[in-house]
């Protein structure tokens, strides 16, 4: 003999208890609070909000606020705090590294490249230096020896030549020293200054970084 269940309308409008039987709420898709406040007519009960909607409209703003991904008291990321900037002693020995260019124009460059305390400031300019030395050094090297090439193989026109090249020295010195002379001032200023030509060509070999 078959159980006379209760009607469908019965079954979700509230709890059946009809012959002993009970139909859970969840086998319904209805919760109690559901079975308490019957759907209308004509419209569907499983398109009625859930607990989860209730609560949320029963409490406006947080749930359209909360963020899951957003800060609750601990940083997921933290901005990078700015590098602070070179100390008076560092711009000081930044700017004797140009300044040796008068004395001893490979010796404090040298000495601050190899020390293992120096900063990425003092490195830079260390370099920069180094390589402003050794530049006018080849140069007057270059016109020494064509100087003497012009004058022992061309005479009159060849010692015209090297008197030319010869006179132009002083003139390559004076231009290296007012280069470093405002390069040393700008290290002073805390800033990282190139010299155009031979700071492109030490990023293109690497001695330089390429964000500088």
């Amino acid at each position: 003999m078959q159980p006379d269940y209760p009607p469908l309308r019965t079954l979700i409008g509230g709890p059946c208890r009809a012959q002993g039987h009970c139909v859970p709420y969840w086998r319904l898709g209805v919760s109690a609070d559901d079975s308490k406040n019957p759907p209308d007519e004509g419209k569907d009960p499983l398109d009625s909000p859930s607990p989860m909607d209730r609560d949320a409209a029963d409490w406006p703003g947080i749930a359209d606020d909360w963020d899951p991904l957003a800060d609750d008291g601990d940083d997921w990321e933290q901005a990078a705090a700015p590098e602070p900037g070179p100390n008076s002693s560092e711009r000081l020995v930044a700017a004797i590294c140009y300044g040796s260019l008068l004395v001893l124009p490979f010796a404090i460059p040298l000495i601050v490249l190899v020390s293992r305390t120096r900063t990425r400031f003092q490195h830079y300019h260390a370099v920069q230096s180094l390589a402003l030395a050794v530049s006018v050094t080849l140069l007057w090297i270059a016109m020494l020896l064509g100087a003497g090439v012009f004058g022992s193989t061309l005479p009159f026109i060849g010692w015209l030549a090297g008197g030319m090249l010869l006179c132009l020295m002083p003139i390559t010195w004076m231009i290296a020293v007012a280069v470093a002379l405002w390069v040393a001032w700008q290290a002073l200023q805390g800033r990282t200054a190139s010299i155009p030509l031979l700071a492109e060509f030490l990023r293109y070999r690497g001695w330089l970084p390429a964000d500088e």
